[in-house]
């Protein structure tokens, strides 16, 4: 979703290098799977289906699951929505101060990709008329400069979003294994709770 390669480039250069059993994982999508199996087969490499869900402070990561689940591809498609949207929110707050970002520029940019900070970032340093607010800086630079809490990017409300608790339970439903993406104390203070009250265990 915010990445450089093709799913069967990342194929390829995984098995190259001695990788049997793989997934990819992209934010909010699963598109990348059926193109990245070709590849895996073609390789005799075992690709297990894979997505990374974005959800407030941390993300929740599904591995193995039945990606034909419609409930799963139902939230995965509301979360893609809402991530839009905040990238929509951080575009207006960049035009405020006259640099003239907007999603649609992001999008064609990241035609198949869900949006996120990371694709609003290489867009601005892409775009002709948005790179000159750039000049000298790399992309960690413009993350940390204009997009970070605090910054003219990073102040914004934030819609809803999926909680979770919802991706731990989209994934388990697909019966496929969660795995959180968070430090020790997110998880100590955060997930335990929504752990237990899903029911089932994560990793």
């Amino acid at each position: 979703s915010d990445g450089a390669l093709r799913p069967e480039e990342i194929v390829s250069e995984s098995a190259s290098n001695g990788i049997e059993v793989m997934a990819i994982t992209d934010h909010d999508i699963t598109a990348g799977y059926n193109e990245g199996k070709r590849e895996a087969d073609a390789w005799d490499v075992k690709l297990l289906t894979g997505v990374e869900i974005s959800t407030p402070n941390y993300h929740i990561l599904g591995l193995d699951f039945d990606i034909d689940n419609k409930g799963l591809q139902d939230l995965l498609s509301y979360s893609r929505e809402c991530q839009e949207e905040i990238v929509r929110r951080r575009s207006e707050k960049l035009q405020e101060v006259g640099i003239p970002i907007t999603v649609d520029k992001v999008k064609q940019y990241f035609p198949e990709s869900r949006l996120g900070k990371v694709n609003l970032t290489i867009t601005l340093m892409k775009d002709p008329d948005c790179r000159e607010f750039y000049q000298g800086m790399n992309l960690r630079d413009v993350l940390r400069n204009y997009l970070s809490k605090g910054t003219v990017g990073g102040n914004i409300e934030y819609p809803a979003e999926v909680t979770p608790k919802q991706a731990i339970e989209a994934i388990h439903e697909a019966n496929g294994v969660a795995i959180t993406l968070a430090t020790e104390s997110q998880i100590t203070k955060n997930i335990a709770p929504i752990i237990v009250d899903a029911g089932r265990s994560i990793r």
